[in-house]
C-alpha cells in the first residue's frame, strides 16, 4: 500500500511540539486528546484547524 497523498493533519502531528506534549501528558492522555477531545491549531492567516474531534458540523450546540 503507497500513499500518494498528503495528509497535512498526521505530518502537523507528527512536529516537535506533539512530540513534547506527548512525553508531558503520556500516552494514556494523548490516546484520549486524540480520539474523544476536539484540539485546534492557529493558522497563520488568523484561521483555526481542527486537528481532532468530532466535525463541529455535527456536534448539537
Amino acid at each position: 500500500l503507497n500513499n500518494t497523498f498528503v495528509n497535512t493533519i498526521v505530518t502537523a502531528l507528527h512536529e516537535s511540539q506533539w512530540t513534547l506534549l506527548l512525553q508531558r501528558i503520556g500516552v494514556d492522555a494523548m490516546i484520549y486528546l486524540l480520539t474523544q477531545a476536539s484540539m485546534f491549531v492557529s493558522l497563520p492567516n488568523g484561521c483555526l484547524c481542527q486537528m481532532t474531534g468530532p466535525l463541529l458540523l455535527h456536534v448539537a450546540p
